[in-house]
């Protein structure tokens, strides 16, 4: 008689933290709503970064984690959370489990990935929202030089005000209530890189307005 195969499944689990959650409020704030591209309503997370878009502004924060996450990475739907001054860190938990599961004589290998928010001693479950995500480096400039920055692109004034909302949040323990931004690019009809104080680990995109 053939030994029972044994159907304990198998868990991989990849942890990805943030030392202040604002990071992923953030995020949150470039992410779409309701759009039918389903994908762009999550923040995407793959070996090394953290992007969230809506096809107008993108944001990208570099997480120096290499997680290995495949090369399509995942896209999660965020929920409402609080972030406490006490205690701002945070973490996603993902798990890849596979499972042999009996088939006719035999056994298959079902495969099935969950994904949670631990943050305040809570616990969220959190959507895996499928899809290809957009490669974002095919639309994130270059550095240009200053002597080459250019000023004059039109923008959607709902992104410029998304941007100093984002600088907040990204700089929870600065004080100073004017922190600076710089817009800059080298064609005033493509994408414009945005740099924001002190944190030299994001990559910042808005594309000007379209006449």
């Amino acid at each position: 008689m053939a030994e029972a195969m044994d159907t304990t499944p198998v868990v991989k689990e990849t942890m990805l933290t943030f030392e202040n959650a604002n990071d992923l409020k953030a995020l949150d704030l470039f992410s779409a709503k309701n759009d039918i591209r389903y994908w762009l309503n999550g923040i995407h997370i793959d070996q090394d970064y953290v992007t969230a878009s809506n096809g107008h502004v993108l944001l990208r924060i570099c997480h120096g984690q290499n997680l290995d996450l495949g090369s399509e990475g995942i896209v999660l739907a965020l929920p409402k959370f609080t972030v406490k001054s006490s205690n701002p860190g945070c973490s996603i938990l993902i798990k890849d489990i596979e499972t042999p599961t009996p088939h006719g004589t035999g056994y298959v290998m079902s495969v099935s990935q969950t994904a949670t928010l631990l943050i305040n001693a809570e616990k969220y479950d959190l959507e895996i929202l499928g899809g290809k995500y957009p490669n974002a480096s095919k639309v994130i400039p270059d550095f240009v030089i200053k002597e080459e920055r250019s000023f004059h692109a039109p923008f959607n004034a709902k992104y410029l005000e998304l941007i100093g909302k984002t600088a907040k949040l990204l700089n929870p323990k600065n004080k100073n209530k004017n922190l600076a931004c710089w817009i800059y690019g080298e064609n005033p009809q493509n994408a414009h890189r945005v740099e924001i104080q002190n944190r030299d680990d994001i990559q910042l995109v808005i594309m000007p307005v379209r006449y």
